[in-house]
């Protein structure tokens, strides 16, 4: 296999920068290493949205190094953070980044169409919009404190909810592929969907709703309607950033009794600040503790993995798993007694299993699941509907684990496999 001379030079780039960061050992030096990662890699390969490397490094990266920024800017005081989150970090980076597709897939609009039936579509919007629409009424009627309230429901009608709202994305991206709808249709099935999820994250306080389904509509408008270039991709990512941080403070704000927005104008941290701690420093936070904290803990041998490959079958399983999870591991470990969900960390999953090698395989894992769907995608609706719901799944699951990949994906092919029975054949 011939390797292209600008692939040597980017990688000789890389050799000094991983050089560089393990030999300076500094927190600054690694922030700086990650930056300068980045901008050599778009340089390099050029970019394409849709392409898994080209929106999962960037967004690894900025998860990896928001504690360390914050804590250079006087943050989390009480915590000591080191160096070793952020080398196990570059490690994963580089290993995702050596594994990873490179190439671009060709999409042909003509063999990505989905034709079904107009009875079955009004019949699924009828649905999806009763559901929800008995799911937000329920949880104005019954209060609820915090999403780990709404999650742990056994509410007939929120445990529907749970089930319907995670794949909202999955239903709005279906339609917009389906060749007997007109525009003027999809126009209003996206209106409908963007109301319902306003509403739902009024009331349930689930920004990555809001978020998943806004990631997952960029990336339709980019394969049906026109390409995204790089520009407008870094436009798009800062502002879906900066909508994290407009929307804190409305949060279940249907629910609440005291203005949202009286809290918020308390608080007077700048907005880099704001942004950072919304969303993308618990990645950073728990490797840093996982890191300092290696000699208080044994590995776990592969043992969260296996919880992994069996949680999206959980409800049919006659014992509980939860205790094999490693995010559940954590929170009791290290945060006895604390209410609110600490998050965990995909890199850190993987160092708690088999320690440096288990970052090495858990990236790898993630590398060779993301290149499968990637290379699935172009064969019909159904496959890029898959691919493109998937990706937001792997954005959020830096600060969680691989069961957080797994249980949505198989989640996900549930309702594709109904879809696939009632619609016109074609070759999948």
């Amino acid at each position: 296999m011939q390797i292209k001379k600008s692939s040597l030079i980017f990688y000789f780039f890389v050799l000094i920068l991983t050089v560089v960061i393990f030999t300076v050992n500094d927190i600054t030096t690694s922030i700086i290493t990650f930056i300068l990662f980045n901008i050599l890699y778009y340089i390099f390969h050029g970019f394409n949205v849709i392409r898994p490397d080209c929106w999962f490094i960037p967004v690894y990266s900025l998860y990896s190094t928001a504690f360390a920024i914050l804590s250079k800017m006087g943050e989390f005081s009480s915590y000591v953070a080191t160096n070793k989150h952020l080398l196990l970090s570059w490690i994963g980076l580089i290993t995702f980044c050596l594994c990873v597709n490179k190439k671009n897939v060709v999409y042909d609009k003509a063999r990505l169409g989905i034709k079904i039936e107009k009875s079955i579509i009004i019949t699924a919007i009828l649905l999806v919009v009763g559901i929800t629409l008995l799911y937000n009424y329920y949880l104005l009627k019954n209060p609820v404190y915090n999403k780990i309230d709404v999650a742990n429901s056994n509410n007939i009608i929120v445990l529907m909810g749970n089930l319907i709202l995670p794949n909202l994305s999955l239903f709005f991206v279906l339609m917009m592929f389906f060749t007997n709808l007109s525009g003027r249709t999809k126009k209003i099935i996206f209106a409908i969907l963007i109301a319902l999820l306003l509403l739902t994250f009024l009331v349930n306080g689930d920004r990555s709703l809001v978020i998943k389904n806004a990631i997952c509509g960029i990336l339709v408008y980019h394969i049906l309607i026109k390409k995204i270039t790089f520009k407008k991709a870094i436009i798009v990512g800062f502002s879906a950033m900066l909508a994290l941080s407009i929307m804190s403070p409305l949060k279940m704000v249907l629910l609440r009794q005291e203005s949202s927005y009286a809290v918020a104008k308390e608080d007077n941290r700048n907005f880099v600040v704001k942004l950072l701690e919304s969303d993308f420093h618990a990645a950073g936070l728990n490797l840093n503790t996982l890191a300092n904290g290696r000699d208080q803990y044994d590995l776990k041998y592969g043992e969260t993995w296996l919880y992994d490959i069996i949680r999206p079958f959980d409800m049919v399983l006659p014992i509980d798993i939860s205790n094999y999870s490693s995010m559940k591991w954590y929170q009791n470990f290290f945060y006895p007694g604390k209410v609110t969900g600490m998050g965990f960390t995909l890199t850190g999953e993987g160092y708690i299993n088999f320690g440096v090698l288990g970052v090495i395989i858990e990236m790898m894992a993630v590398a060779a699941l993301v290149n499968y769907l990637y290379k699935l995608s172009s064969r019909s609706g159904l496959t890029i509907s898959l691919y493109i719901c998937m990706i937001p799944i792997f954005m959020y699951a830096n600060r969680a684990d691989l069961a957080n990949i797994l249980s949505p994906l198989i989640k996900m092919l549930i309702p594709l496999g109904i879809f696939y029975l009632f619609m016109d054949k074609r070759e999948i």
